[in-house]
């Protein structure tokens, strides 16, 4: 884990969550020893709302040492469930559960596959082949007892790529909690431009930011005062800006690295542009609509799942750039229609996706896999 991003927020969300409902939940935290203010938040986020954090320092994800701490840590504190998120955590449960504790419950949440073959085919299951990421996904889910996945599209993707039994798959939506956010009441302090434009997310290749970038120049001819606020850091931070004064729009782009809190960037924002080839859900939506900002992206998953186009959000063809760009220019010139998409979208992020829904669905998936557990225990 390099920064909090969707699957940490994920966490930071239903495990308190969870504990409010009486479940006693605990966290471990397997870390570079190089590595350890990069996990510095995360945990101190987790404790702050009472939730114990184990921390394993390790220069290696998985080894026999990291499987002994964890045998010794599941002895003395005799849990019942091991809850696994992301391949390395997925294999590692599934080796303990398999080798050592049988009667251990193992559920697993998926957020996303392998980010080379999202980047190159998104969600297709017609495009996977075996490799060491699908042998180990498929081996990890044979012993889990439930997968949770974050987004229908995903869960179609290993259930019709034939990873995961379709009898161990549930989709369970994220839903956050944002009312603890603080915001800047100095809105001006966040506006760089008018128009403003953000896009949030890692400088990768997944990402696909560099499309946005190459609709540029044709958007400061209409809108002189226009500026993209790139929000996130990665591999591609150079070449990227590079590609910004080649085109001549260096100064339309503030590239502000990784933030802790977006929120008062999107708040100050007009429209959220997510040019992402694939996601896992996409988390970014729910941000954005919680502000009221529209959204325009890709009609890909699992972001078509959540947008409604034409009602609280825009789905283009992808990976179209004129496409795009119509988008953002027609939305840009109907005030109505985007603050009517902007609502919508927040309406929905109310209904659909609150942090109750999450965990009361967690909640049921847990006290379930409990409840048959112990009807075994009567029957052997």
């Amino acid at each position: 884990m390099a920064k909090i991003a969707g699957s940490e927020r994920y966490l930071e969300n239903i495990i308190p969550e969870l504990k409010k409902h009486k479940v006693d939940i605990s966290f471990l935290v397997i870390r570079h020893p190089k590595e350890k203010s990069k996990h510095i938040e995360f945990i101190n986020n987790l404790r702050q709302n009472g939730v114990t954090v184990y921390v394993f320092n390790s220069y290696f994800p998985i080894s026999p040492l990291i499987i002994w701490k964890i045998l010794r840590l599941i002895q003395q504190n005799s849990f019942d469930m091991l809850y696994s998120n992301l391949i390395y955590a997925d294999f590692v449960a599934a080796v303990i559960k398999k080798l050592f504790f049988p009667s251990l419950l193992l559920l697993s949440v998926k957020h996303g596959y392998d980010e080379k073959f999202q980047t190159e085919y998104g969600l297709n299951h017609l495009k996977l082949k075996t490799n060491l990421f699908s042998f180990i996904t498929k081996w990890s889910a044979q012993t889990a007892d439930k997968v949770i996945c974050i987004s229908q599209s995903l869960k179609d993707f290993f259930n019709y790529g034939a990873l995961i039994d379709s009898h161990k798959l549930i989709t369970i939506p994220y839903g956050f909690n944002f009312n603890s956010i603080k915001l800047n009441p100095n809105i001006e302090e966040f506006q760089y431009g008018d128009p403003q434009i953000i896009v949030t997310g890692r400088l990768e290749k997944v990402k696909q930011h560099h499309l946005l970038i190459e609709c540029l120049p044709e958007l400061v001819k209409e809108f002189p005062s226009i500026t993209i606020l790139m929000v996130g850091d990665g591999s591609l931070d150079k070449s990227l800006k590079q590609m910004g004064e080649k085109l001549g729009v260096k100064k339309n782009i503030q590239w502000l690295g990784f933030q802790k809190n977006v929120h008062n960037f999107i708040q100050a924002s007009d429209i959220m542009v997510i040019p992402s080839s694939a996601e896992g859900f996409g988390l970014v939506v729910l941000e954005s609509w919680f502000h009221a900002k529209p959204v325009i992206a890709f009609d890909v998953p699992a972001i078509n799942e959540i947008i409604n186009d034409g009602k609280n959000g825009i789905l283009i063809k992808p990976f179209s750039k004129s496409s795009l760009l119509q988008a953002i220019k027609s939305l840009l010139k109907d005030k109505e229609l985007l603050h009517k998409y902007g609502k919508s979208g927040q309406e929905t992020q109310k209904r659909l996706y609150d942090i109750n829904n999450m965990a009361n669905k967690t909640l049921t998936v847990i006290e379930e896999l409990t409840h048959n557990q112990q009807l075994k225990s009567k029957i052997y």
